[in-house]
């Protein structure tokens, strides 16, 4: 972890490499649900740098928990709700049906 908390997930997610968050989630090296001192996700860092095709690939991983809040008490599905983006929203809602 950095001075922020931010894990090599966190930042991999952040920088929208997403050969890297696969390497790093399939292999086990990473905890999907760390939180970094924001109490970020790595979801949520995708999210928030508009990383679409990493999210997509993190709500679809059978151990991510989207119930994580941050510290303004958001889940990425209301920051997804809020800013319109219904692709996000969509691909959230079907992760829940799925689980």
């Amino acid at each position: 972890k950095n001075k922020a908390g931010n894990t090599a997930l966190h930042l991999a997610t952040a920088h929208d490499n997403l050969d890297v968050v696969k390497r790093l989630v399939e292999q086990g090296k990473a905890k999907i649900n760390a939180e970094n001192n924001k109490h970020e996700t790595p979801l949520h860092k995708a999210y928030y740098h508009r990383c679409f095709n990493v999210v997509e690939y993190l709500v679809a991983a059978p151990s991510v928990d989207l119930n994580v809040k941050d510290q303004y008490g958001n889940t990425v599905l209301h920051l997804a709700t809020a800013h319109g983006h219904l692709d996000v929203v969509e691909w959230l809602v079907e992760s829940v049906k799925a689980n």
